[in-house]
């Protein structure tokens, strides 16, 4: 049911978001006490600090909550209604970009378009069409094409999402635009990943399907240890050194493995942090 569905999802998304926000504000009284307070630690400054790692902390993990929560909603009240879907899509270009709320507007269209299409089940009513051998082909040009006209100015960090006090056009240009090249190359890649599993070797897909079961505990944590640890040890450094970029990647993926594993080896902690995953 449609309310049991709304707390399972909040089970999994906003409980492990609260308690993580907790680890953050934590993190930092530590970090005022040991450094140096540059701050006088109150009743005030520990809510404000509470806030903004709750509200800004895992963007991803949000928009999933609030795409969900419309989907859920929407599928309820107005039966999957393609013109309400319609008109909240609309919506996401004149609504202000607040409180992160760019980056949820962002995913609402790849998460809508997943949805639709495993809700209509085309997968098997496009098998003709998708399984075409030309098909990769044809979106990897697409998207590698795409992607030489991408730059600074359209990553969502940068540019946003509303049009809200912009130039409309150049901004709704982008945000098309955008959306285009992020989903000819997700597609891409999936058509990359589908061939590779064809001759991958069975270790190879097992120590990917562990990654893919525990990618909550991954992105957050990896996050965490990104933001408080490689970032301090790293400053120093200038450039870019893409052997240092790949030692970095296993040494954070395996910090966030082995935490998350000690995450997941009780009850309580694996509820709290991971959702019940």
């Amino acid at each position: 049911k449609w309310y049991e569905l709304l707390i399972v999802k909040f089970k999994q998304l906003i409980i492990p978001l609260a308690c993580f926000s907790v680890v953050s504000l934590l993190i930092a009284i530590v970090k005022e006490v040991a450094f140096g307070a540059s701050e006088v630690i109150s009743v005030t400054w520990i809510a404000k600090t509470l806030f903004q790692s709750f509200v800004y902390g895992p963007w991803f993990l949000w928009a999933l909550w609030w795409c969900s929560l419309a989907v859920i909603l929407v599928r309820r009240f107005f039966r999957d209604s393609v013109w309400i879907y319609l008109l909240g899509t609309l919506l996401t270009f004149v609504l202000p970009d607040s409180y992160n709320l760019q980056m949820y507007k962002f995913m609402w269209p790849f998460f809508l378009l997943a949805y639709l299409f495993c809700a209509n089940d085309y997968q098997n009513k496009l098998k003709s069409f998708y399984t075409k051998k030309w098909m990769p082909v044809l979106l990897g040009v697409v998207f590698i094409g795409l992607l030489c006209f991408y730059n600074y100015d359209i990553y969502i960090y940068n540019s946003g999402f509303t049009v809200l006090g912009k130039d409309v056009l150049t901004q709704t240009g982008i945000n098309i635009f955008r959306f285009v090249v992020g989903l000819t190359g997700s597609i891409f890649v999936m058509y990359l990943i589908a061939g590779l599993m064809k001759i991958m070797p069975e270790g190879c897909k097992r120590a990917l399907a562990f990654l893919g079961q525990n990618t909550i505990g991954i992105y957050i944590l990896s996050g965490m240890f990104i933001t408080e640890g490689l970032s301090k040890v790293t400053a120093s450094l200038h450039g870019v050194n893409y052997l240092l970029v790949v030692l970095e990647v296993l040494v954070v993926l395996l910090l966030s493995l082995i935490l998350n594993a000690v995450l997941k080896r009780f009850q309580v902690t694996r509820q709290l942090f991971l959702g019940g995953r």
